[in-house]
């Protein structure tokens, strides 16, 4: 039997599972009375943190409910659910560094980290993850053991740097992604350019908030490794740097170059509702991403975001209803409609 099998038969056999048609995750709750329920039943807490415009929190959402095995698993944990930015979710991201969505933690009854699944929008990948969690071997601890016992072990380098790289621990996070790029200098397997990625948009960009050596980073990882798909994925990040910086048009200059696709004029107008900088040249990013895939609720969603920000409200309002025409069953497009401004 696999170890996700082994875990999901404790769950089934230690906790009853998670009623059928019951949310999975409790909205509402303060982290306390998790905490507190935690400590009298003697459970570990599941905390996920998600953001309302986030598309993969709404499919992780969708698959988790429609999944038998992550009720019944699910069922050992006391489970509670924030959202980012708003309420005392604000403070629980800050107080975790969450600043990727979604991101689940896994917290022992005193409120402290146990482990950490980020960016991932599958049931099936977020239970496998937990029970690594669970049996110790995917924990910064466990990987810090092999990572000192086999100096040329990179992949657990590369898994440390990630992941301090997200907790905002920059000594650590710094020491492991130089180790990966030391070992692998010319990215033949592929680590040193995911570590500089690591270090340049998830450490320098977002947990430390110091965007010149972000900028200094991808920068440096786009020349060095400039046929690498890391390369590639260093744009967004890179093009929020120079933004923040006050390098406005080198970001839109970067941008501009890179948007060929609906996808990336999607990612394009995302950059501009992300830096809340609504402008002419996002709302044509955003336009020809709708153009290039009219069937594509998301795209329709950008457009209506970035209208509402520049004060086009009956405009927003009809890309909300195109939206809610693709994806009927969307609860989130229906409420987003629902409270869209007239005009």
């Amino acid at each position: 039997m696999t170890r996700f099998g082994i875990a999901l038969a404790l769950a089934l056999l230690g906790s009853s599972a998670v009623a059928h048609g019951a949310p999975l995750f409790a909205h509402g709750r303060a982290l306390s009375s998790a905490l507190d329920e935690a400590r009298a039943r003697g459970r570990r807490v599941l905390v996920k943190v998600s953001a309302t415009w986030c598309a993969p929190c709404r499919a992780l959402k969708r698959d988790l409910e429609r999944s038998p095995a992550a009720r019944a698993a699910l069922g050992r944990y006391v489970r509670v659910a924030f959202d980012a930015e708003h309420g005392e979710g604000v403070g629980v991201a800050k107080r975790y560094n969450v600043i990727t969505f979604p991101t689940v933690l896994l917290l022992d009854s005193a409120g402290r980290e146990v482990g950490r699944v980020s960016r991932v929008a599958a049931a099936k990948k977020l239970l496998s993850q937990l029970a690594r969690l669970e049996d110790g071997s995917a924990t910064l601890a466990a990987l810090e053991k092999r990572a000192a016992r086999r100096g040329a072990d990179l992949v657990s380098h590369a898994r440390l740097c990630r992941g301090y790289s997200l907790r905002g621990d920059v000594r650590r996070a710094v020491r492991h992604c130089q180790a990966v790029v030391r070992g692998d200098a010319g990215n033949a397997r592929g680590l040193a350019a995911k570590a500089m990625l690591d270090l340049g948009r998830f450490l320098y960009l977002r947990s430390a908030r110091d965007s010149r050596r972000a900028k200094q980073t991808l920068r440096a990882l786009r020349r060095r490794f400039a046929k690498s798909r890391e390369a590639t994925q260093a744009i967004f990040p890179l093009a929020r740097a120079l933004h923040r910086l006050g390098q406005r048009r080198a970001a839109r200059a970067l941008l501009d170059r890179w948007a060929t696709s609906a996808a990336t004029h999607n990612a394009a107008a995302w950059f501009a509702i992300a830096e809340r900088t609504p402008s002419r040249w996002a709302i044509t990013h955003a336009r020809r991403a709708v153009a290039l895939a009219p069937k594509d609720a998301d795209h329709h969603e950008a457009l209506a975001r970035l209208l509402a920000l520049a004060g086009r409200h009956a405009a927003a309002r009809a890309q909300w209803r195109k939206a809610t025409t693709l994806r009927p069953k969307s609860a989130y497009y229906r409420r987003m409609l629902a409270n869209a401004r007239p005009r």
